[in-house]
């Protein structure tokens, strides 16, 4: 009998372990530069997109930038060992922009004339296409007025902004369209956009000299892509951590402002 009840402790015992294993594992997968957290308005605390506490109206935004703005991490989705990782990484990242302003320091600059149009703007998905008229998962629908749309495939994403009066789309693999906008986006929130133009591009394309005087750091898994962007051309930042080059870009690269 006393054999038996020590097997059962344990077996007890390791489901215990590995419960707690599995649960810090998961925990650990938010903690990337280049992951996405949730903020509701009125809260200083931010989420996992499947928290409860996420209801109609949220921002996403980077795990760094959520940090920099003093937001603190939710005690429902994500827990007090988030935060520790959290900070560890924020003190990671300031190293590195150390290092990188070092090599900043060591390149001359080309005088900057200050220039950025902040705009309307809204990611999204392709819900549904029919000819030249798009409708979109925030209830957006539209009409593409100049340019061959072509083949689109499922669900790609989008941004839906407005530059002066005009509306435009920017499409992965795609590019960017002008459109009529029959209805405007029912669901989601518009977000912290601006047009600009790449100044400069620096250190094998990791980093980004934008026409407004900024600068940016590229994530590495997209400087195989940014290298070969060119200078002057035209750009859309999104939440001041990720961007889009509307002349030459068809997929929308992860950065840092480190200026």
């Amino acid at each position: 009998m006393g054999t038996k009840n020590s097997y059962l402790a344990l077996i007890l015992a390791l489901i215990v372990v590995t419960s707690c294993s599995l649960i810090q594992e998961r925990n650990k997968t938010l903690l990337n530069d280049s992951d996405v957290v949730y903020v509701v308005p009125g809260e200083n605390v931010f989420h996992l997109k499947s928290c409860e506490k996420i209801k109609n109206k949220y921002t996403g935004m980077a795990l760094t930038y959520a940090l920099k703005k003093g937001y603190k991490p939710c005690p429902i989705c994500i827990g007090k060992m988030d935060l520790m990782e959290a900070n560890k990484n924020r003190r990671t990242i300031q190293v590195r922009r150390k290092k990188t302003d070092n090599l900043l320091m060591q390149e001359q600059h080309v005088p900057i004339v200050p220039t950025a149009e902040q705009v309307k703007a809204y990611r999204t998905k392709i819900y549904k296409e029919e000819r030249d008229i798009l409708q979109l998962d925030n209830g957006a629908i539209l009409e593409i007025t100049y340019g061959y749309l072509g083949f689109l495939g499922f669900r790609k994403d989008c941004v839906l902004f407005q530059s002066g009066s005009i509306w435009k789309i920017w499409i992965e693999g795609k590019k960017v369209y002008n459109c009529n906008l029959l209805k405007y986006p029912q669901y989601g929130q518009q977000i912290p956009a601006k047009l600009l133009y790449i100044h400069e591009v620096k250190v094998d394309g990791k980093i980004l000299v934008m026409s407004d005087g900024s600068i940016y750091e590229v994530d590495d898994l997209y400087t195989i892509d940014t290298r070969l962007w060119l200078a002057m051309s035209k750009a859309l930042l999104l939440n001041d951590f990720q961007i889009i080059n509307l002349d030459e870009g068809n997929e929308i690269i992860d950065l840092i402002r480190i200026k």
